[in-house]
C-alpha cells in the first residue's frame, strides 16, 4: 500500500502501518476459516506456519526500530522525521530497518503464496 505513494508523502507512512499490521490480521482469520473448510484442512499447517511468520516478521520488523531508535540515542544524534531517508545509517547506529522491512514484504507474498498454491490444487482435483 506504501508504495502508491512518495516515501516523503504524509500517507507513505500511514499506507505502510495499514499493510504492515493489517496482512498478519487477515492471514491469521482467513487461514483460521480455510482450515475449518473441506479440502483445505490437509493444507491447515503449512498455511498457519506462513500466516503466523507474518506475525514474526512485524515483530522482528518493530524491533529493528527500537534498536535504529537506541543506538541513534546512544550515538547522541536526535531523530528527524522530515529529513527524509539517507543511503547510510550514521556511525554507531544499527540500521536493518530496510532489511526487516523487506523481510516482512517477502513473509507476506509466502503466505499468499501458499493460500494460492492450495486453491489451484483443489481446483484442479476438481476438474478431475
Amino acid at each position: 500500500m506504501a508504495s502508491v505513494f512518495d516515501v516523503n508523502h504524509p500517507l507513505h507512512d500511514l499506507a505502510s502501518t495499514f499493510g504492515i499490521l493489517g496482512l498478519p490480521v487477515a492471514a491469521m482469520l482467513i487461514t483460521g476459516a480455510l482450515g475449518r473448510s473441506p479440502g483445505w484442512s490437509q493444507a491447515k499447517t503449512p498455511l498457519l506456519w506462513s500466516a503466523n511468520s507474518t506475525w514474526i516478521a512485524v515483530v522482528l520488523f518493530a524491533a529493528s526500530f527500537g534498536v535504529m531508535a537506541l543506538t541513534f540515542h546512544s550515538a547522541g544524534i536526535v531523530m528527524d522525521p522530515r529529513a527524509g531517508p539517507t543511503a547510510h545509517a550514521p556511525a554507531g547506529v544499527i540500521g536493518v530497518v530496510g532489511v526487516t522491512d523487506r523481510l516482512t514484504v517477502a513473509v507476506n507474498y509466502l503466505w499468499v503464496a501458499a493460500v494460492a498454491w492450495q486453491a489451484i490444487r483443489l481446483s484442479r482435483e476438481e476438474t478431475r
